[in-house]
């Protein structure tokens, strides 16, 4: 494996872990990709270092090559899948997805306004809902059935749902 193969092997191994740990032959796959940026790498530089210039010295050629090398490596790196966004954290994950409880609960909110015939305001039907927070129908149902959706929501066996669901969510959008 040469050193961008391991570079980017120990990349992954820090940053990546779950995708690392999925790999089936981390040392076949990382050798590859280090073969490739090194292609990429050697047929980039030519191009970047252009012709010799009338009169150039050596030592200049020699800078000139050298740099466009650096300059090469750096693009082939930054095209590279071996160097992908940083896996987020359970933490981070939850502070950036969109599918929150306060978003399920507007969900309900619209819901129940839509079934009652105050809100014509087209809404993601219950089967989306459901596949979107990775929740049954049924639990959608109950929310929307219930006087208080936050409160049926605090019972154990609907809030071990909405918790399993979370898990699910995190380890699904986790693997992309």
């Amino acid at each position: 494996m040469n050193q961008y193969g391991t570079r980017a092997k120990e990349h992954w191994q820090h940053h990546r872990p779950q995708a690392y740990a999925a790999l089936t032959n981390p040392e076949e796959y990382f050798t590859q990709m280090g073969e490739e940026i090194a292609t990429a790498i050697a047929a980039l530089t030519p191009t970047l270092a252009g012709p010799d210039l009338p009169g150039e010295a050596y030592l200049d050629k020699v800078a000139r090559v050298k740099a466009a090398t650096r300059q090469a490596e750096e693009i082939a790196i930054a095209e590279s899948p071996m160097y992908a966004t940083p896996e987020l954290t359970f933490s981070e994950w939850e502070d950036t997805t969109p599918d929150t409880l306060d978003a399920l609960l507007a969900w309900v909110w619209a819901r129940k306004s839509e079934l009652e015939g105050l809100d014509e305001q087209a809404i993601a039907t219950p089967q989306q809902t459901a596949a979107r927070f990775l929740v049954t129908e049924d639990l959608l149902t109950q929310l929307v059935e219930a006087a208080s959706p936050w409160d049926h929501l605090q019972t154990p066996p609907a809030w071990t749902a909405w918790t399993q669901s979370v898990q699910d969510r995190w380890r699904r959008d986790s693997s992309r």
